[in-house]
């Protein structure tokens, strides 16, 4: 007899409440935070390479369910994550998430596997990450992302943060893209005929 595993028990539903995951992206072509002297800028992470694994069942439950099993490595640190289902939003993706810090993530992915998790996309990208304090002393979180689709930022954050800050950078609603990296770089293969494929840099395949 085969044996089952049992992934993850979800929190209590106000321990999901403060679990929440609330960010947008947006296409841009230079980091376009460096020159604006109205905001306060500062380098929490700065620029890095993160390589991103995202992992499902051989049944793909967590894809059918909207989920995400994600794990990052950063050098030798890593983070497993769980996204859940996206709650509806007009603007911004909104989704539980649980988090936690891996001080061995290539054991641990070799661990996954062997259970009989299969990776199901990687990704990789250079991200440099701020925290913004506005005037009103509103702050958020803004990472720059350099992928190989192109570069993003991408504003994470209590919606109200987020809907100011959007607002004080006058970017334009329409511009906002709640899509996954994944979504994004499947959406780009498909407009230009080919097989979607991992999104990673050329003469970085290793591990």
């Amino acid at each position: 007899m085969g044996l089952r595993y049992r992934l993850f028990v979800m929190p209590q539903e106000d321990e999901r409440d403060r679990q929440r995951e609330q960010e947008v992206k947006i296409r841009c072509r230079d980091n376009p935070l460096l020159d604006r002297r109205d905001i306060a800028l500062e380098t929490i992470a700065p620029r890095h390479f993160e390589d991103n694994w995202l992992l499902d069942f051989p049944d793909r439950r967590l894809t059918a369910n909207q989920s995400v099993l994600r794990l990052r490595i950063v050098d030798d640190r890593g983070w497993l994550t769980f996204k859940g289902p996206p709650r509806p939003h007009t603007w911004l993706k909104d989704r539980p998430e649980i988090e936690a810090p891996l001080t061995e993530p290539r054991s641990v992915l070799a661990i996954l596997r062997a259970i009989g998790l299969q990776c199901i996309f990687r990704y990789q990208k250079f991200r440099t990450e701020y925290r913004v304090t506005l005037p009103s002393g509103t702050t958020a979180r803004v990472m720059f992302d350099e992928t190989p689709m192109g570069n993003f930022i991408e504003l994470e954050g209590r919606e109200e943060a987020l809907a100011e800050l959007i607002d004080h950078l006058h970017i334009p609603r329409q511009a906002l893209i709640r899509e996954s990296y994944p979504a994004l770089w499947a959406e780009r293969a498909r407009a230009a005929g080919e097989p979607p494929g991992d999104m990673i840099f050329r003469g970085r395949k290793e591990e």
